[in-house]
């Protein structure tokens, strides 16, 4: 936007009216000395014979002298009411100039709070945009972790316990799974009964009796505090055992140690 030309300020040139009204004072001091010096001289070496006519002249000059006082003092009424004006404009110039700034900073809140508004325009586009991107994640990712969940967990043999059979427990968010066997068949123990479960007792009285046999605890996403309780409960019992993270909640498929430990 262009800026705007600023105005000419309207200038009052006090010169010319004081130099004339300065001209008038001095004629009329001037002419008021002239009559008063010839009233003095008439008086001093006039004749006595002409008094009424000195008289006469005298109240003439008196009138001229009232009337130039008058004039005098009208045009110092004039000069008064000119100062006044004077004043008037300039008070009238500063409330001018003062709202123009005022207006001016109201512009430019103006254009300020339309920038800002258009800022939170863009922000709320972006937010919306942030917020689509973020359910799409999340439905793939729950779609993810569904498919991973009703899929089918494979247990691979491996590490240097290949020699020991493994017994398996699943740690869950629940409690645990003591599985007999590679069947898939398990009985629960809740995890409140964990150290006193007289069904996991026997289930590690069982493998503990036999050297060449070992625990595998299988660990569920939400099972961690519950392996956490079974490991210390098998430590107290000096069975050798291990541990195996489950990537989701799918079936578990022993297939693999049942054809190894048939």
């Amino acid at each position: 936007m262009a800026q705007a030309r600023k105005r000419e300020r309207a200038t009052v040139s006090l010169f010319p009216f004081l130099s004339v009204l300065s001209c008038v004072i001095g004629t009329l001091t001037l002419l008021i000395a002239a009559l008063a010096l010839g009233q003095m001289a008439d008086t001093v070496y006039g004749d006595t014979d002409n008094s009424e006519q000195l008289e006469a002249e005298r109240a003439q000059r008196q009138q001229e002298l009232d009337t130039l006082a008058a004039q005098l003092e009208h045009a110092v009424g004039r000069t008064r009411r000119y100062d006044e004006l004077t004043a008037e404009i300039q008070a009238m110039e500063s409330a001018r100039a003062m709202t123009a700034r005022k207006q001016k900073g109201e512009f430019n809140r103006i254009a300020e709070s339309r920038n800002l508004r258009n800022s939170l325009d863009n922000l709320d586009k972006r937010l919306r945009s942030l917020r689509r991107e973020l359910h799409h994640v999340t439905e793939k990712l729950q779609s993810q972790e569904k498919a991973l969940a009703l899929s089918r967990i494979t247990l691979q043999p491996s590490g240097t316990g290949r020699n020991l059979k493994p017994h398996f427990i699943e740690c869950n968010e629940t409690g645990v799974e003591l599985y007999s066997g590679y069947s898939g068949i398990s009985i629960s123990v809740e995890k409140d009964r964990i150290a006193d479960s007289s069904l996991l007792r026997a289930y590690l009285d069982r493998v503990a009796g036999a050297p060449n046999e070992t625990i595998i605890l299988l660990i569920r996403p939400a099972g961690v505090n519950v392996y956490s309780a079974v490991a210390d409960t098998i430590k107290a019992t000096g069975i050798k055992h291990g541990k195996m993270p489950l990537p989701g909640h799918g079936t578990i498929d022993f297939g693999l140690f049942e054809s190894l430990w048939r």
